[in-house]
């Protein structure tokens, strides 16, 4: 059996092999498709005096390979969002809903400037977006507005309409640590702990039902040639949050028993050593 033996011209494959030097040493060191994980959050935030507020929060995080130099978005109606408090988040907020609406809906532009200086654009597109996206808002209904707290305590809500709340989304600014456990939807338990020498301090919280199927889906698509990062995409979640309610968390006094047994403690604690003596 013969074997046909196919010739490839030797200036072709040099030629090749030159290509992909000058390509490989164009790369700067350590370079890698970059990977980021896509989201965000649309919230509507109910104001202490009636209405809403609206704000929009992004992140792109590089998580896999060569990190960016700069990144920036634009939103459909060509806002420009600035980055907060990392390069990879950005956010508008204080919206009306028109504003809203007009930012929100339609072709969204992401730019990535690489640490070689190429910039690159890409886009995903929004659809309309509503009233009717956001879940329906919780009453809180213990405890009430100034309420004097200790931890832990228990968070009780309702939904105007008398449907069953789903699981809870909270927001809460807790002295140096706090969690809610869900006892079962419409209740959960709040605990915290103050700052060291602190008794008694100012506390805020804000509920909203979790997402559910309310979230906003969105793929990006490149536009420039020869641009190659991937996006991990997820969604935009839609979220409706009560008015902040505002509670005084206190430390309780140690009771008489406590500071008995504490005597006590003291006390034998102190024979024991004289005995050892």
């Amino acid at each position: 059996m013969s074997r046909t033996l196919r010739h490839f011209p030797r200036t072709s494959l040099l030629a090749t092999i030159i290509s992909l030097l000058i390509m490989i040493s164009s790369m700067p060191d350590g370079y890698a498709r970059t990977t980021y994980l896509a989201g965000g959050e649309i919230d509507q935030l109910s104001k202490a005096e009636g209405g809403f507020s609206y704000s929009i929060n992004y992140s792109f995080f590089p998580f896999q390979g060569s990190d960016p130099e700069r990144i920036s978005l634009i939103a459909a109606d060509g806002t420009q969002l600035e980055p907060t408090s990392s390069k990879y988040f950005f956010t508008l907020s204080d919206l009306s809903l028109a504003d809203l609406q007009s930012k929100v809906t339609g072709t969204w532009t992401f730019i990535e400037e690489k640490p070689t200086s190429e910039i690159f654009h890409y886009e995903f597109t929004l659809p309309d977006i509503s009233s009717d996206n956001f879940p329906e808002i919780p009453v809180i209904t213990s405890p009430s507005e100034g309420a004097v707290v200790t931890s832990p305590f228990n968070l009780e809500w309702i939904l105007p309409s008398g449907n069953q709340p789903r699981g809870l989304l909270s927001r809460r600014s807790f002295g140096t640590y706090s969690s809610i456990d869900l006892t079962g939807r419409g209740s959960a338990t709040v605990s915290f702990e103050l700052p060291q020498g602190i008794t008694e301090q100012s506390i805020s919280l804000e509920i909203g039902q979790a997402p559910g199927d309310n979230s906003l889906p969105f793929a990006v698509t490149p536009v420039t040639p020869g641009a190659d990062s991937r996006f991990e995409t997820r969604f935009l979640s839609v979220h409706s949050l009560t008015a902040p309610l505002n509670l005084i968390a206190r430390v309780p006094e140690p009771t008489s028993l406590a500071l008995a047994l504490g005597m006590v403690t003291l006390l034998c604690s102190r024979r024991s050593q004289m005995e050892i003596l």
